[in-house]
C-alpha cells in the first residue's frame, strides 16, 4: 500500500519531470542532451535549459527482442520525440492505443525498472499521449 501512495503521488506532480538540456547564451540553440559546446556557434558559453516536456512522435519501434535486464519488459515501445523546442530525445512511451507518427505527447514519471522485490525502485522520464 505505501509503494503504491509514492508512486500515484509522483505520477501526479511535475516534480522530478524535469527534461534538462542546454541552451547556447551567444546564438540561442537548444540543446539535449547538454552540450559545453555549441555546434551552431562554437561558443562555450551555454546555460542549463529545462525543456518543457511536450512533443511529438516522429518515429517508433516495438522492442520484441531487448538488451540484457529489460527481458521482463517486453514488449515495449521507444519513439524518438520530437520535443516542441526543437531538439530531438528517444524515449519509452506508454499507455497508447494506437501509436502514429505527429502524435502530440507529453512527458511523465515512470519506473524504469527495479532491485528485485525488495530493492531500489528506479524512476524515469517516459512519454504518453497528450491532447
Amino acid at each position: 500500500m505505501y509503494k503504491s501512495n509514492i508512486v500515484m503521488a509522483w505520477r501526479k506532480t511535475n516534480r522530478g519531470n524535469y527534461i534538462i538540456g542546454s541552451k547556447c547564451k551567444e546564438c540561442h540553440a537548444l540543446f539535449f542532451p547538454s552540450r559545453t559546446r555549441c555546434t551552431k556557434c562554437e561558443s562555450n558559453k551555454l546555460e542549463d535549459y529545462i525543456f518543457n516536456g511536450n512533443g511529438k512522435i516522429f518515429a517508433h519501434s516495438t522492442v520484441f527482442y531487448p538488451p540484457a535486464g529489460l527481458e521482463k519488459q517486453v514488449p515495449y515501445t521507444v519513439a524518438i520525440i520530437k520535443l516542441d523546442e526543437g531538439p530531438k530525445m528517444t524515449a519509452q512511451v506508454v499507455e497508447f492505443d494506437d501509436l502514429k507518427v505527429g502524435m502530440k505527447v507529453q512527458s511523465c514519471v515512470r519506473e524504469l525498472y527495479s532491485d528485485g522485490k525488495s530493492g531500489i525502485i528506479h524512476y524515469g522520464i517516459k512519454f504518453r499521449p497528450s491532447d
